[in-house]
């Protein structure tokens, strides 16, 4: 209370890195105004502060030790970026000032000279296999004379020969996809360089699995500051703030530090498996991306949505991809799919119920639960050969379920239920209730589920076990 007022006080913790405006440029408070600094400033005053990055002291390192194939890799990386600027054809020294790899006394920082400047040993390989543990077909660790930032630009070359595009004819107008988006594959390799321990001195390996169509990246390195698992999609943490500070200036990696969440988008939307994401002993983190052919009916779904700008929510897509593999979802299966609280879930859930195809929502309310709605279905089945081949691949399994599938619906209900109704098994199938009804006899006559006591309206079932 200040003078009978009570008053709401805001502390703001000081930022680990530089934060950019809309308009790509870094502001500090300097009195009652905001005004610029360059990365080089910004970097030399974090340094005056408890826990400042050692990649952003200053090395032995100077201009003249930067090769000449790394400058013309980071101008290239510049020109690539979405800015409206002329640092890509700005002099060495103010290029690398303003990218904050340059001191004002003229030395590259340790991050600098690590990206820029001839390394001792390889940090980044390459080995492209046939299959999983099969023959090698290519192999790259060639880095004598080559700085960080140029072994990545050669990674990057050779997944780009790799990973094959592949046309989608008809209702996508000849439309042209990756195998593996390159999204999702560049931020798994910039994330297992950028982020690993700098103290072991083990390359970050990147494998391409060619019948496969997929990609693993396994860096030095366990998980840190609090990242797990179980939160890398919500989690966020560098290790070495210099170091992914200058990669997102280079346009290397996404400046709003949401590279993980479109990593998982750009997956699920073509119909792939969410990524791996893994902790091995060593410790090392572990990313594994499944590609292949692009699940055309998924697609058909993803790609026309409304309103449009929830075509690139990642909460959104994540919500489709659960219910095109599971007959229904709850709160609290959606805290761990988007790794989020269960208010955040709900919320997600309703947002995503307030998206439409052709006029009508994707997902309906079901009591407790939420369900793929009809239209959805619709959409997505498709033709006979289209609906067998998407069974195969566990997606709308449970629509009119085979023999061996009808059980598993049941049980999959009965495990957050104490009952289970023929209304109950007809929506999640699209069996009409008579249908659902015979179906839940027949598991009767097997021994899964027991008939209730009521009869009539209040008929149900229940385990048998």
């Amino acid at each position: 209370m200040e003078r009978g007022i009570r008053l709401l006080v805001l502390f703001v913790a000081e930022a680990h890195e530089p934060v950019e405006d809309t308009s790509d440029r870094i502001r500090w408070r300097v009195g009652a105004n905001s005004v610029p600094i360059d990365r080089g400033e910004w970097w030399l005053n974090r340094q005056g502060r408890a826990g400042w990055d050692p990649m952003s002291r200053p090395s032995s390192m100077m201009l003249d030790n930067v090769s000449p194939t790394s400058l013309a890799v980071a101008r290239e990386y510049l020109r690539r970026r979405d800015a409206q600027d002329d640092l890509a054809d700005a002099a060495p020294s103010q290029l690398f000032r303003r990218l904050g790899l340059l001191t004002v006394g003229g030395h590259l920082t340790e991050a600098g000279a690590l990206l820029l400047c001839a390394a001792p040993r390889p940090w980044v390989t390459w080995t492209r296999l046939d299959v999983e543990g099969g023959d090698v077909l290519a192999y790259n660790a060639e880095h004598v004379g080559a700085g960080l930032l140029e072994q990545i630009a050669r990674v990057e070359a050779l997944l780009e020969a790799a990973n094959d595009r592949v046309t989608i004819s008809g209702e996508f107008a000849e439309r042209t996809v990756r195998l593996l988006p390159m999204r999702s594959a560049r931020e798994a390799v910039l994330n297992g360089v950028v982020h690993r321990d700098w103290n072991l001195h083990e390359p970050t390996t990147v494998t391409w699995i060619e019948e496969d169509s997929v990609l693993v990246v396994v860096s030095p390195g366990g998980f840190v500051g609090g990242v797990t698992p179980a939160n890398a999609l919500t989690q966020r943490f560098s290790r070495s703030p210099a170091l992914a500070d200058a990669a997102r200036a280079l346009g290397l990696v996404d400046k709003q530090g949401i590279g993980v969440d479109r990593m998982y988008r750009e997956m699920v939307t073509l119909g792939h498996r969410p990524p791996l994401i893994t902790e091995d002993p060593g410790p090392k983190v572990r990313v594994r991306l499944s590609g292949g052919q692009p699940v055309v009916p998924v697609m058909r779904l993803t790609t026309r949505l409304q309103p449009s700008a929830r075509r690139r929510d990642v909460q959104v897509a994540l919500v489709i991809h659960t219910l095109l593999h599971l007959a229904f979802t709850t709160r609290e299966e959606m805290c761990n799919v988007l790794q989020r609280s269960r208010d955040e879930a709900a919320e997600a859930l309703e947002i995503t119920a307030r998206c439409v195809l052709d006029e009508q929502s994707i997902i309906e309310p079901f009591k407790d639960v939420w369900t793929l709605s009809r239209a959805a279905r619709r959409v997505v089945l498709g033709s006979p050969a289209e609906r067998h081949a998407l069974r195969r691949m566990g997606v709308l399994w449970y629509v009119s379920p085979e023999a061996e599938d009808v059980a598993r619906v049941a049980r999959s209900w009965l495990e957050c239920h104490e009952r289970i109704t023929s209304g109950d098994y007809a929506r999640l199938t699209g069996l009409t209730t008579s249908g659902g009804r015979g179906a839940l006899d027949r598991l009767v006559d097997e021994g899964v589920l027991v008939r209730g006591d009521s009869a009539g309206r209040n008929a149900h079932y229940v385990s048998a076990g």
